[in-house]
This record gives structure tokens, sequence and C-alpha cells, in this order.
């Protein structure tokens, strides 16, 4: 009886062990994506801001500078609003 309950604590310890770094496992990595969240945000916005500055030379940036009709959509309205 006391070796069955001994062999049921040590169970019943190894499981909560797991339970807790599972636990800190999916934390670190919801932080992690977090964090790329947040640096692909940044890239975007400086991405953007780029785009804004060579607005003017939209006829002469290279082929994929301009990724898809959202982007020549911002820079043409970037321009309309420069009055150009």
């Amino acid at each position: 009886v006391e070796h069955s309950r001994e062999v049921q604590r040590l169970i019943d310890e190894r499981r909560q062990l797991y339970a807790e770094q599972k636990a800190r496992d999916e934390a670190e990595t919801a932080a992690a994506a977090a964090e790329e969240g947040r640096k692909a945000g940044i890239i975007e916005g400086e991405r953007r801001k780029l785009l804004r500055e060579a607005a003017e030379l939209r006829d002469f940036l290279p082929r994929g500078v301009l990724r898809d009709q959202a982007d020549v959509d911002y820079v043409n309205q970037h321009m309309a609003g420069l009055g150009r």
C-alpha cells in the first residue's frame, strides 16, 4: 500500500512537471510570435516610408518593389496628394 501511494505521488509529480514545462513552452512560443509580429509591423512601416520617398520615381522602380496593386495605389495616392 505504501509503495502504491509513493508510485502514484511520483506519477502525479511528473504530470505536474510536464504540464508546467508545456505551459512555459507555449508562453515562449506566444512571446516569439508577438515579437515577430511587432518586427513585421515595423518593417512594413519602413517599407511604406521608403515607397513614399521614392514615389516620384515610380516609373523607374525595379520590378518587384511594388508587390501588389495596393502598393501601386499607395504610391499613386501619395503622388496625387503632392499634386503631381
